[in-house]
């Protein structure tokens, strides 16, 4: 862990204008796979326990050459299955099993395999053509453990092993996100756009039910969102995801009561290749992307957005000078991706992207009702709990001996949605 005071500064030089253009002249930094850093910071600012900042999403576009692979024939033979079976989803048994075959694709991409949140498209184009041949999709819990890039050096050895040849790729989306434990939303009043001095033309302000629960400025290549994590997560009833990220904040995983507020930008490609620095013209690849994390955010917090502590003077054409950032901003401002503990991310921690216990509490509460409609009387109550664990195994013995295949191709696909396995790709 790092420790930041309020006097630390991100390397981010003023804008320099020229005639009509306006140029943004941000250093790169350097980065790490992941920060978990604890802020301290006078009283007057606010009190924090820790902060965690990443990559929270992140998209590539590939040129990769599929001439000489043979995986679009074995994921048609999968998909086959699947539609015959009418499954949205088989075992890509093909010469790994980590992987999950989608019957169906999306726009321009007819293939689709995925691993937990990690998700890989394929089309049959050439190569040498405009337009990208393969993309790939790293979530949320992917991205955060074990890292986003080195989910994406493994998914490249998966594809190189498949005598897939990438070409070329570019950054087409990253989302970079900073969580603030036991910080509580409501108490920060972001929500008054009178207090924000910003480039975007749009903002908007979000509510769950009649309470506020985030809010949005700009909107597509290059926007900020700020809310309410806990709420997030509860509304998306995702306790799998809840219990992940409380983990990686350091809490209990089924602490659901300690505040977070996330403060994230998202980059899409058309923003990405707008930045420039003294050493780089735009950032296209990935390589570009870790040198600019840090210019990237010191330009989002401080140039295009800033949370001010009073209502903003419109007439004073200084605003931005004279205006005072707000406590918690200055400490948005003071985030780093610099990486001062690089080993975080190689912790091999088991992710649950499946709900284990929502399932078992499920499957009790079924056969309970099941075991009561076959009892004579109430007073055989407490018979319930053998005569169920009897007819469970029955009916698991049945189904080993007379539909093995198919109950371990229901096992394998569980087992691909709630496992993220770099460390048993193959190459």
């Amino acid at each position: 862990m790092s420790s930041i005071n309020k006097d630390h500064k991100l390397r981010c030089q003023p804008s320099l204008k020229s005639g009509d253009e306006t140029t943004t002249r941000v250093s790169a930094g350097s980065f790490s796979d992941g920060v978990q850093a604890l802020i301290t910071c006078t009283p007057q600012l606010v009190s924090l326990s820790n902060v965690y900042s990443n990559i929270d999403t992140l998209h590539l576009s590939l040129y990769a050459d599929l001439s000489g692979s043979n995986i679009l024939e074995e994921i048609e033979k999968a998909r086959a299955v699947a539609r015959d079976f009418e499954q949205d989803c088989v075992p890509f048994t093909y010469f790994s099993k980590q992987w999950n075959v989608h019957r169906s694709g999306r726009r321009f991409f007819t293939y689709h395999i995925s691993m937990a949140d990690t998700h890989v498209y394929f089309n049959n184009r050439s190569v040498n053509g405009n337009f990208p041949t393969c993309l790939i999709e790293i979530g949320s819990m992917s991205s955060h453990l074990p890292g986003a890039f080195e989910v994406y050096e493994q998914v490249l050895k998966y594809l190189k092993s498949f005598d897939i040849a990438v070409k070329k790729h570019h950054v087409t989306r990253v989302d970079l996100s900073t969580d603030f434990v036991n910080v509580d939303f409501s108490k920060l009043e972001l929500h008054h756009m009178e207090k924000w001095i910003t480039r975007a033309v749009s903002s908007s302000v979000h509510f769950t039910g009649r309470t506020i629960s985030g809010m949005s400025i700009g909107k597509g290549n290059l926007m900020c969102r700020i809310y309410n994590k806990r709420t997030e997560l509860k509304v998306k009833r995702a306790t799998a995801k809840e219990d992940f990220f409380n983990r990686q904040w350091g809490l209990n995983s089924r602490d659901q009561k300690t505040p977070v507020v996330r403060v994230e930008f998202q980059y899409r490609r058309e923003a990405l290749t707008e930045f420039k620095t003294d050493d780089l013209e735009r950032i296209e690849t990935l390589d570009d992307l870790k040198k600019s994390l840090n210019g990237l955010w010191a330009y989002s917090s401080k140039l295009w957005a800033k949370h001010c502590e009073h209502d903003v003077d419109r007439s004073n054409n200084n605003q931005s000078r004279d205006a005072v950032t707000s406590p918690f901003w200055k400490l948005v401002q003071l985030v780093s991706f610099d990486g001062d503990n690089p080993n975080l991310w190689r912790k091999r921690e088991k992710a649950q992207y499946v709900n284990v216990e929502a399932l078992i509490d499920q499957g009790v509460g079924c056969l309970v009702s099941a075991m009561a409609a076959t009892i004579e009387s109430v007073d055989d109550f407490k018979q319930i709990a053998s005569m169920a664990s009897r007819r469970v195994w029955r009916e698991l013995q049945f189904r080993l001996n007379y539909y093995e295949e198919e109950l371990f191709q229901k096992v394998q696909i569980v087992f691909n949605r709630n496992t993220l396995n770099p460390v048993g790709m193959p190459g």
